[in-house]
């Protein structure tokens, strides 16, 4: 709509690992829907081009150069803890390991924020999931705590949402991948308003979880409705729900925001199929 011509190079073979690849492949139509989007590629050199720069692109197909206006790196991020973890504090690949009060262990030194590992609920484990929620909230604990208070952090779940043009996608808990072999998933494709009021979109749903119900994680995307339904399933995880309990939840309806069976109601009733027996 601006008039800007986009080229978006992707040194993986799929854009958003952070979700399965069934939800990763509706990104990634989304994605060139709206621009060019080159995967296995990486940028590998800038050089002054005739009218601004030239990018100098390396990817399956060998090497391509492109006469660019400005390029925009995203390369990932890490913890920044050298000093802490020169000091002696425990750390897991450089996320430091807190307490619950974020106590690092080190005599009257708290830590918080995208440089520790949190709890995390469902593995049961620290995890480094470097997020807003979880940064504002351990720095409110570290905070109370370093001034004489009392405080504590109860964890996290992995929930995310993100906007890629008119598609939002989400997750929270543990993907597919990160589950492991044992874990079952079960898709639903499902309208998000009532079949015959206008404006609905195709929803889809992931639910992870465990041969005996045990709901470890879920993924949606979709164009509306998708942020609401993501918070469900985060507040299942830290409530500890399984899928038989989540199938039960008695959640809103009416025709312009939801069928009568939401759609993960609907995800949930088939999972509970897919069980293996008691």
């Amino acid at each position: 709509g601006a008039g800007v011509q986009v080229t978006v190079a992707e040194a993986l073979d799929r854009v958003l690992t952070t979700v399965d690849p069934p939800l990763s492949d509706l990104v990634e139509a989304e994605v060139r829907r709206h621009t060019e989007l080159l995967l296995r590629s990486t940028v590998v050199a800038l050089e002054p081009g005739a009218e601004g720069l030239t990018c100098v692109l390396r990817g399956p197909d060998g090497e391509r150069r492109i006469e660019v206006d400005a390029v925009v790196l995203a390369v990932g991020v890490r913890p920044d803890s050298t000093l802490l973890v020169q000091a002696g504090a425990r750390h897991q690949k450089g996320a430091l390991l807190v307490e619950d009060t974020m106590r690092t262990g080190l005599p009257d030194v708290w830590a918080a924020g995208d440089c520790v590992a949190h709890h995390h609920l469902v593995l049961d484990g620290p995890a480094w999931v470097p997020l807003g929620p979880a940064a504002n909230k351990t720095g409110r604990v570290a905070g109370t705590v370093a001034a004489g208070g009392r405080a504590r952090f109860a964890g996290i779940v992995g929930t995310a949402v993100v906007k890629v043009f008119d598609l939002d996608v989400a997750r929270t808990g543990l993907t597919q991948a990160e589950a492991g072999p044992e874990a079952l998933v079960t898709d639903v494709v499902h309208r998000s308003r009532a079949k015959y009021y206008p404006g609905g979109h195709p929803m889809t749903v992931r639910l992870v979880h465990e041969p005996g119900g045990r709901l470890l994680g879920g993924q949606l995307a979709g164009r509306e409705g998708v942020a609401k339904r993501i918070d469900v399933l985060a507040t299942a995880l830290h409530a500890r729900l399984g899928v038989g309990e989540l199938a039960e939840l008695d959640l809103s309806y009416a025709p312009p925001f939801a069928p009568v069976y939401d759609p993960i109601l609907i995800a949930a009733q088939r999972a509970l199929r897919t069980r293996a027996p008691a």
